[in-house]
């Protein structure tokens, strides 16, 4: 029974994407070309949504792990030339990573109020799919702070860092895309200020993230 169903997933499937794949349709000179043809191409925007998994790390304080929601939006370009897609992707997002510690009498908490990076896309176009890797720079502003009888103080950092990823995203129509992705982020050690005492951080992030995306042109 598992088996009859897979292959009629499978079949449906393929009758869903073959007919878009087939039909042609003319091109500047006449010719016939396939629907598909170039369909990656060209200007996007979408939205974002997804699950974040943070690690910190402060050599001399608490090591801290914690997970949450975030949300954000993207932009980019892309061009596939000689069967290879090429882009350039920038995005935005907020997110709820509020990681603490407290030994009864001092709180030390850490939070990121939002992210952003500049990517680069390479992919392998297959109908209407592309599979893609991504990487490039990434900043976020991360704030530290620590509620003590004696200090109450906290301190916000820009901290940079590089991100890579890969993910795979299937046109619905000419016009909308879903995607699903994953990405690693490794930020720089960063050292904060805290009533004078200075504090260093590492932070690196997993997220898994999907999108919808709407082409421009």
């Amino acid at each position: 029974m598992g088996i009859r169903a897979a292959a009629l997933a499978a079949g449906l499937i393929a009758l869903a994407v073959a007919p878009a794949a087939a039909e042609p349709r003319m091109n500047a000179t006449g010719m016939q070309e396939p629907q598909l043809a170039g369909v990656h191409d060209g200007a996007y925007a979408g939205f974002m949504s997804g699950i974040n998994a943070a690690a910190l790390d402060a050599p001399e304080g608490p090591s801290w792990a914690d997970t949450g929601l975030f949300g954000g939006a993207y932009i980019g370009f892309g061009r596939t030339i000689s069967g290879t897609y090429l882009g350039i992707e920038v995005d935005g997002m907020v997110r709820d990573i509020k990681p603490a510690s407290t030994d009864g009498v001092s709180t030390v908490s850490f939070s990121n109020r939002w992210l952003a990076s500049g990517r680069l896309r390479m992919g392998v176009p297959i109908g209407p799919a592309l599979l893609y890797a991504t990487g490039g720079l990434a900043v976020q502003e991360s704030v530290l702070k620590v509620d003590d009888p004696m200090i109450n103080a906290s301190d916000a950092e820009h901290v940079w860092g590089a991100v890579i990823g890969a993910g795979m995203e299937v046109k619905l129509t000419h016009t909308v895309a879903l995607r699903l992705e994953g990405r690693h982020y490794r930020w720089q050690d960063q050292t904060f200020e805290i009533g004078g005492i200075p504090a260093k951080v590492g932070q690196d992030d997993t997220m898994v993230l999907l999108g919808i995306g709407f082409r421009l042109n």
